[in-house]
């Protein structure tokens, strides 16, 4: 076998090691911590699980959650000074999935939101051509998802959209406009299909 040889295989073993440990981690229910209440959070139910691999930045005390709450690996949570970030009861958030709140969001029971998915009640300002994106500013609006609804994967819900009660958000789509209860909406931009029955 060649020098070069020899290095790909070693490359390739070594990250084949690491990736392993991460999914011996990760799909571990035993790596799973339960939070005594008070801790890091301004409150928090009881029964919750939040993996080890979960990110929160910003201040831990903006983030509120119900009993039973669960928050799966690699999920970040972004929570800026001031916003706030309510998770009701019995909600589960299964991975990778992004939230970023700069004024509210608020998530109700019994709702799931499966891997990939991204939560953002801020977008940037990009109305004058002749500035930079990055130099207008941002522009907020609180989102509200209701109880018993499931966001499929790679969602992406922006800001000021409210989704009713019992609502499914096919995969993948784009949530720009409110929800009614119990609809099913899928698409890019999300458009109505049917009501659930």
């Amino acid at each position: 076998m060649s020098t070069q040889g020899i290095k790909i295989f070693f490359h390739r073993f070594v990250r084949r090691i690491f990736y392993e440990l991460e999914e011996l981690i990760n799909r571990s229910w035993l790596f799973y911590i339960n939070v005594p209440n008070g801790i890091r959070f301004r409150s928090i139910g009881k029964k919750c699980h939040i993996a080890r691999t979960v990110t929160i930045i910003k201040p831990f005390q903006d983030i509120q959650l119900g009993e039973s709450v669960m928050i799966g690996p690699r999920v970040t949570l972004e929570v800026i000074n001031g916003a706030q970030l309510y998770i009701h009861g019995n909600a589960a958030l299964t991975r990778d999935i992004m939230i970023s709140v700069r004024e509210q969001v608020i998530i109700g029971s019994h709702t799931l939101i499966a891997e990939y998915v991204s939560i953002r009640d801020s977008q940037h300002n990009y109305s004058d051509p002749t500035i930079f994106i990055d130099q207008q500013g941002m522009s907020t609006s609180p989102i509200t998802i209701g109880d018993d609804v499931w966001i499929g994967r790679g969602a992406y819900i922006g800001p000021g959209v409210h989704i009713g009660n019992g609502a499914i958000i096919g995969a993948n789509s784009v949530v720009l406009k409110d929800v009614p209860d119990r609809a099913i909406v899928a698409g890019v931009p999300a458009h109505f299909i049917k009501y659930r029955q």
